[in-house]
């Protein structure tokens, strides 16, 4: 049987209780079958033991920061950089007075992404397969038989937030890679000796998206997790019906497109102009209009209602890249 020593490592599995309830010596013994086997009957205490950390790093995954695979430019390895990056290309925003050069230049000429000879093309790949491997490692050990013959509401989250994850995870890789006919290899299973697999269509990587994230709305559903302006990056309704509106948006899927939307309008509160365009008046020194970033949505976090994603990791939600692109941040 296979060792999973990779997850274990990440779990919190070296607590006394496990160890007594598993039964095994050693520690290093334990395989993926024999945790299962605990999860069948586990409830919330166990659960969360052997599987909390795990999927709270799928939360983590959602707004990734620190290097990938080497790569430790801020444009390069933060989530909110490589979206940033990606609204650089084709010409259609402005970077500076000065022309771009070198990565800038192939980004801004939309060259990056699409050969195989520039490496700014890596980190926005692993970024996609990295969500797509730690949700998968998840499904490792939580099967759908595992969780309908539990029923524990905790493993209900927990599994909604892989089948979330790895959507979004190719979500953002078809946003990136896909074509009108072709999509990318879709993995559902982790282990590092699996085979291979050549693109999917793009029709039927969109509608794995699409199945995967109803799924993990009726895994939330189930589980009691509702709505919320999302300062904490926790996974939620709103997180999930806003992917599955995205994603039925590209697959031209108009009436999976607006009951997610209007999901999301009936919980969630929409901007008004001051949150817009944070207008107070008159300026200290006489001038009609000022613009302040802490009362202004797009800047601040808790002037956003419309916060779903919850960017909540640095510079307050900016992170460096946005942080340096903002001209309201002081």
């Amino acid at each position: 049987m296979k060792k999973y020593l990779i997850a274990l490592s990440l779990v919190g599995l070296v607590t006394t209780s496990c160890y007594e309830k598993l039964n095994i010596t050693p520690p290093n013994a334990i395989t993926n079958e024999q945790v299962m086997e605990l999860l069948k009957n586990g409830n919330d205490e166990t659960v969360t033991t052997i599987m909390g950390a795990m999927a709270d790093g799928l939360n983590a995954e959602f707004k990734h920061t620190g290097s990938l695979n080497g790569w430790s430019n801020e444009y390069y390895t933060y989530a909110q950089a490589l979206d940033v990056n990606r609204s650089f290309a084709g010409n259609d925003m402005v970077l500076s007075a000065q022309p771009p050069s070198g990565d800038d230049l192939a980004m801004y000429n939309f060259t990056s992404l699409r050969t195989s000879d520039n490496v700014t093309n890596e980190p926005f790949w692993i970024r996609g397969y990295d969500l797509v491997q730690a949700a998968n490692k998840v499904f490792n050990l939580l099967t759908d038989e595992l969780v309908e013959t539990n029923g524990n509401v905790k493993l209900k989250d927990y599994q909604g937030r892989a089948y979330l994850t790895r959507a979004y995870g190719y979500l953002f890789l078809m946003e990136n890679y896909g074509t009108d006919e072709l999509g990318v290899p879709i993995y559902t299973r982790y282990t590092l000796a699996q085979e291979i697999q050549a693109r999917a269509s793009a029709a039927a990587t969109f509608d794995s998206i699409i199945l995967w994230t109803k799924k993990a709305i009726s895994l939330f559903e189930a589980a009691g997790i509702g709505y919320s302006q999302n300062v904490n990056g926790d996974l939620n309704l709103g997180v999930a019906n806003y992917v599955l509106a995205r994603a039925a948006l590209w697959k031209q899927d108009w009436a999976t497109a607006i009951t997610a939307c209007d999901k999301l309008i009936a919980n969630y509160s929409l901007m008004n102009e001051n949150q817009y365009v944070a207008r107070n008046e008159p300026g200290e020194s006489g001038e009609k209009y000022v613009y302040y970033a802490e009362s202004r949505g797009f800047t601040n976090l808790k002037a956003n209602p419309e916060c779903i994603m919850g960017w909540d990791d640095a510079n307050k939600g900016r992170e460096s890249a946005n942080y340096w692109l903002n001209f309201m941040a002081n």
